[in-house]
């Protein structure tokens, strides 16, 4: 009987040291892709989510974020702005809906003149990222069906844009197939993220093998539940679920499920509450394995 319990309470820190290993991996670095946390859609401001703007930005880059998903959306005429869509976002963001996507003249008056945040333009997110050095861009692209203009297309006016976008502007891929001709564009690093995607765990698995360049995946949070994450750690791909704003589903994901890291609204890369756990964790184990280790020395004598 002591000798099983002395065996529960040694399964006990090697979980708490799993755990607490588990966590730091996450806030570093897997592999070759660097898996820092993604503030979603600029990240949260009031409150408020979605907004894609210039105040988002700034207030989650001073929250130590270094990582923002923006939604890129073509205006009536071409241009690339950052909003979510014309319909829900637009209504929920300016007040009032549209019928038709906006001109781009018509969206800078629609910025200045219905809503307290400013949306990035692709010019203004440029001059951004200019004072802000550190900063890379995640993109989701969005609301381009109204326009002749495939998802490369928009990648390609991105990387013509915004400053060393080889290695400060990740595209997300919504296919493998598209992988390659993303790379050759000049992006450094790629997120496929999987929410448009209808292949089977060993699919992806069988694609990720596959890519030679940095990579990462993105899934949601049903795919993020089951072995898959683990599946891909195992290959040496890091993994992000999205969108995780509590810290208990964050420390479920990154430490149960084995997910590399997080889109969220909320939680920034020094979250006092994860923190505070991590070192719960650590002082736990510490005090379990102190005093373990006379019972394990006479165990095994």
């Amino acid at each position: 009987m002591k000798k099983l319990s002395v065996l529960l309470l040694f399964f006990v820190l090697i979980v708490v040291g799993f755990l607490a290993t588990t966590f730091n991996a996450a806030r570093t670095h897997i592999g070759i892709f660097d898996a820092q946390r993604i503030a979603h859609a600029g990240g949260a401001i009031d409150g408020h989510t979605y907004t894609n703007s210039y105040e988002a930005l700034n207030i989650n880059y001073g929250r130590k974020f270094r990582y923002f998903e923006l939604d890129f959306s073509l205006t009536a005429d071409g241009r690339v702005v950052c909003i979510h869509d014309w319909k829900e976002s637009f209504t929920e963001l300016f007040g009032f809906s549209l019928e038709k996507p906006p001109t781009f003249t018509q969206f800078k008056h629609y910025v200045k003149s219905s809503t307290k945040y400013e949306s990035c333009t692709l010019e203004g997110l440029a001059n951004w990222m200019h004072t802000h050095p550190a900063a890379v861009v995640v993109t989701d692209i969005k609301s381009i069906s109204h326009m002749e203009w495939s998802e490369i297309d928009v990648l390609i006016k991105i990387f013509e844009v915004l400053p060393d976008a080889e290695s400060r502007v990740i595209p997300q891929i919504y296919s493998p197939e598209s992988y390659d001709t993303v790379t050759n564009l000049g992006y450094q690093n790629i997120i496929w993220t999987l929410y448009r995607y209808d292949g089977s765990d060993d699919e992806i698995i069988s694609w990720a093998k596959q890519f030679k360049g940095k990579i990462a995946i993105a899934m949601p949070q049903v795919k993020a539940k089951k072995m898959l994450p683990s599946r891909l750690k195992e290959i040496g791909v890091p993994t992000y679920v999205h969108t995780i704003n509590y810290w208990r589903s964050a420390l479920h994901f990154l430490h149960v499920k084995n997910i590399s890291n997080i889109y969220t609204d909320h939680l920034p890369p020094n979250h006092l509450i994860l923190n505070l756990m991590l070192k719960k964790w650590n002082q736990l184990y510490l005090r379990v394995a102190a005093r373990l280790h006379p019972y394990l020395l006479a165990l095994y004598r």
